[in-house]
């Protein structure tokens, strides 16, 4: 599968479609060819937006080309990965810049929602080789971002609390059996800076990921309401991840994550904190960026949720559960005859 590289076969084996592979998404990004899948699926070359939106793009291949030697394949990688990692928001413009001699997407973004409850965020994703260059700059890394962040007008961000975000991204980490402890224990020092200057900033949170060639990322999150501690909810998840899947929603629960292949989905076993019920339950959350949920695509969505949730009884942590719930986030937006798609959703 796409020469054995173990992102695009984890992606593949959670999804009926090859997802494009890191040779051809290279060229895509260079604009020297385009794209066409097994079921007909196709990319023209260049065409960033219509490979953001794709169900295709196995997004972990992306910071892999973070430090590729073509200027115009690097920078659209990175801002491919900001377009699809705030692809449920409205974000507005994204552009490459230098800041301390390190590589950084600057952009502005608002959730989709009425734009009174919306203030205006700013966000940055800085690149660099190791992390001991993020230690070494963040002083000026962080005096940049709060000159840059203060331009951006946020009618009634103050009343919101810190809304800004952060991204850091580390490109050439070496893989050892304590990886990914000891890329923790580097976020942590990076994460101590950021707390000395975290409100100046408005940062709501930083996220760190730490990415070795052909292994999948590892992703850390700090948040300002554990005055940038790490919160191990959101260990392993994506930018914006937690917050698509609505995570917060959980915080009743006492949650053990169970591994899964599809870094989409998530499979907790959630006990209600102080509650009567002593047996745990199943949680599944996933985002789907399936354009066929309804034309077929439900049917298939919703069977690998089930066969996800098969899996998770066989570990230890599953086995012990009562009952299970399924959330599933579409991104892209659901339309139907009528407009009556949650009819069309119980039907089937």
């Amino acid at each position: 599968m796409r020469g054995g590289d173990p992102i695009v076969v984890t992606q593949a084996l959670c999804d009926s479609t090859p997802p494009v592979g890191l040779d051809e998404l290279r060229d895509l990004l260079a604009g020297k060819s385009a794209y066409k899948s097994s079921s007909g699926i196709e990319i023209a070359a260049g065409d960033l937006d219509a490979l953001v939106g794709s169900p295709l793009l196995a997004v972990d291949l992306l910071p892999q080309l973070f430090g590729d030697d073509d200027t115009k394949v690097r920078e659209a990688a990175i801002t491919g990965f900001v377009k699809r990692m705030y692809r449920s928001h409205q974000v507005h413009g994204v552009e490459i810049d230098e800041v301390a001699g390190l590589p950084v997407a600057k952009f502005k973004f608002q959730y989709d929602t009425p734009p009174l409850e919306s203030p205006m965020r700013f966000g940055m994703l800085a690149v660099a080789s190791v992390m001991s260059d993020f230690e070494a700059k963040m002083p000026q890394l962080l005096d940049r971002y709060q000159e840059l962040q203060s331009d951006v007008k946020s009618d009634g961000g103050s009343e919101h609390g810190p809304i800004n975000v952060l991204h850091l991204a580390c490109t050439d980490e070496k893989a050892t059996i304590a990886a990914d402890d000891e890329s923790a224990a580097c976020a942590e020092a990076i994460s101590a800076s950021v707390k000395s200057m975290g409100e100046a900033c408005g940062l709501k949170y930083v996220n760190v990921f730490a990415h070795e060639s052909k292994q999948l990322p590892r992703y850390y999150t700090y948040t300002a309401a554990k005055e940038y501690a790490e919160d191990p909810l959101y260990r392993g998840c994506r930018p914006t991840l937690a917050h698509l899947l609505e995570l917060s929603r959980l915080q009743n629960y006492e949650l053990t994550r169970i591994p899964t292949f599809n870094r989409d989905l998530h499979i907790y076993s959630g006990a209600v904190t102080g509650g009567s019920r002593q047996m745990p339950q199943l949680l599944l959350r996933r985002i789907t960026h399936s354009k066929d949920v309804m034309d077929g695509g439900l049917e298939r969505i919703t069977t690998k949720a089930l066969d996800g949730l098969d899996l998770a009884v066989l570990d230890p942590r599953g086995n012990t559960c009562s009952s299970s719930r399924i959330y599933v986030n579409s991104i892209p937006e659901i339309a139907a005859v009528g407009g009556n798609a949650a009819a069309i959703v119980v039907e089937r």
